[in-house]
Order: C-alpha cells, then structure tokens, then sequence
C-alpha cells in the first residue's frame, strides 16, 4: 500500500491488522464507556490514549512504514497540535527530530504538550499553515520527510486500529460517530467497521461529525465534488476539526466509507463536554466532545458509538467546564 490514498476507497483489512500489531506494543487499548444517563450510547475513550489523544495510533503507524532513509533526517507535519503531539512521542521513540507547523492560535496546552515530546514548533498564519496540508511542503530544505496528519494511507490504517478495537469490545452496533476534521480518523475508523461487516443489510451506519462554523464534508457532498477552501468557515473552541477543506487524497475513501454527516453547534458541544465530565470525571477537549453532541442531538435508537478524540485544551476552558458541570 502506497502512502498516497487518492487511489484508495477503504484501507485494506490486512493493512488494518498490520498496523494494529505494530503499534500494539506502544499504544493503550482504551475503554468503551456506557453512558448512565444515556445506555445505549458508548464512549470510545481515546482521551485517555497516550499524548491525549488518538493521534498517537497513527502518528507512530505512519512513521513505523516510512522508508528508513526517508526518516533519517527527521520528519515534519502541519497539525492542530494532536497529531504534532502524536508525532513528536513517536519520532522520540526512534529517536529523530520533529518539526510541527501549527497556527498562531495553537492552544498553549497544545504547545508545551510538543515540546514536552520533544517537538520543535514553529508558529504560521492560518493561511500558510493550511496550504501546507494541501499541498504537503512547507517548502523548506531542513524539515525532513512529510507526514501528512490526515491524507495518508498508513494514518488512516493506524485510526482503524480504533474500530478495530470497538468491534471486539460491543456487538450489535447500530451507529458509530465520529468526529471530522481532515478524514483520515473517520476514514480510518469506517474501513474497519466495512470490511468486518460485508453484509449491507446488517453493517453500523458510520456518520461523519462536523461543527457548524466549519462544514467541508458535508458541503463537498452536497455539491458532489471536493471542496478545496469554503467561502463560510470561521475557527471555534473546537480547535482539532473544523478545517477549510477537503485535503487532497482524502475525498475518494471519505466518500465511499461514511454513510452520512451530521453537524453539531458550538453550544451543544459544550453541553456533551459537561455531560462527559458530570459521569466520567473526565475533560475532554470540544472537538472530541462533538460525536456524542451528534448523538444526543439525534436521539438515535439502538447503540451507539461516539468516538471520543483527545483531552489537550486550553486551561480557561477546563476552567469554564469545571465551573458548570
């Protein structure tokens, strides 16, 4: 399998199997919650995934596959902060430089968390740390290999290390949620529930989560084509999704493996993040919180998954939720 996913419609269930047992060593298998107030709703708690968030999974998949020669003088990536962090623990266990592009209003949580790992953070504009993602260069000679935080095809196998996981813990599964930001989790994650579930007549229905103030999957769907920049996209708390566009590669497996988008506002975020803390004692950052806002939202019948994405969120919004939950 080529890194490159613009010809791939699901990852390979060997891939899939592949990348679970060579990250397996390093990862925690994290838990599924059952909801007290909500039983038939399911939390995925990769919060509490080493880094603080899932991104480790596929940061540590796609730097394992990389070519040895490739990775010799260091890897670098432009991220919301999660997969920088994922990166950065996972280069340090082989013992490389990081580099991580984030944007200026990268959370300072985010940030020492990079450095923590080791990870040399420069600071863009939203503008150039965006083109970076889409046309994967920084454009600069002493940044090493690029690994793409979404539009890659061994990060996407390394995120289906999780459906790989909720599959084995809970049968009868009738809707898995996940959040949105550039595809590679959700596109990682519905490969595993499609290739276990041949049977159309009896598969999980796989829903993509978007935030109101940023809507490219939906909005690509709607108009059937890959939406490069949206004309309305504004930045939210929920600072890990919520991108300006379609990354190259990522439409073909995106399109194909989930079966409809829901979004979810600001507001009914913060309330799933009140609501995780009330039963879990657990914070969790909005981005992750927005599956189960979907959930909650749609009052689906049967179980349902929501997939719980990182815990790294700026100090005065673990304040906020501390003071109104």
């Amino acid at each position: 399998m080529k890194s490159d996913p613009t010809d791939i419609i699901i990852i390979p269930e060997e891939e899939i199997i592949s990348a679970y047992k060579r990250i397996s060593p390093y990862i925690r298998r994290t838990p599924l919650i059952q909801l007290e107030s909500n039983p038939n709703i399911y939390l995925k708690m990769e919060n509490l995934q080493k880094t603080g968030s899932f991104k480790f999974r596929c940061a540590l998949n796609a730097i394992l596959t990389a070519p040895e020669e490739e990775i010799r003088n260091g890897v670098y990536t432009s991220s919301g902060g999660n997969f920088g962090i994922g990166l950065s623990a996972a280069a340090k266990l082989l013992n490389i430089s990081c580099t991580v592009y984030v944007t200026k209003a990268c959370p300072k949580a985010k940030t020492d968390m990079l450095e923590f790992y080791g990870g040399k953070v420069k600071k863009v504009d939203n503008d150039v740390w965006f083109n970076i993602l889409q046309e994967k260069t920084s454009h600069l000679e002493d940044d090493g290999f690029f690994i793409h935080p979404a539009s890659d095809a061994f990060v996407m196998a390394g995120n289906a290390s999780i459906g790989k996981e909720v599959l084995e813990d809970l049968e009868n599964i009738d809707h898995v949620i996940i959040p949105y930001g550039g595809g590679g989790l959700s596109s990682g994650i519905a490969s595993s529930f499609r290739q276990k579930q041949k049977d159309q007549n009896s598969r999980t229905k796989v829903w993509a989560c978007e935030i109101s103030t940023a809507t490219p999957l939906t909005t690509s769907r709607k108009l059937g084509y890959p939406i490069v920049r949206l004309e309305e996209w504004a930045p939210s708390i929920c600072d890990g999704i919520g991108v300006q566009g379609i990354f190259p590669g990522a439409w073909n497996i995106s399109n194909n493996v989930i079966d409809d988008t829901v979004i979810v506002t600001v507001e009914e975020t913060r309330e799933a993040m009140r609501l995780i803390f009330k039963e879990t004692k657990a914070i969790v950052e909005a981005s992750g919180a927005t599956g189960l806002a979907a959930a909650l939202k749609m009052q689906l019948s049967g179980n349902v998954v929501c997939i719980v994405t990182g815990r790294n969120l700026k100090r005065e919004l673990v304040d906020e939720l501390i003071s109104t939950s």
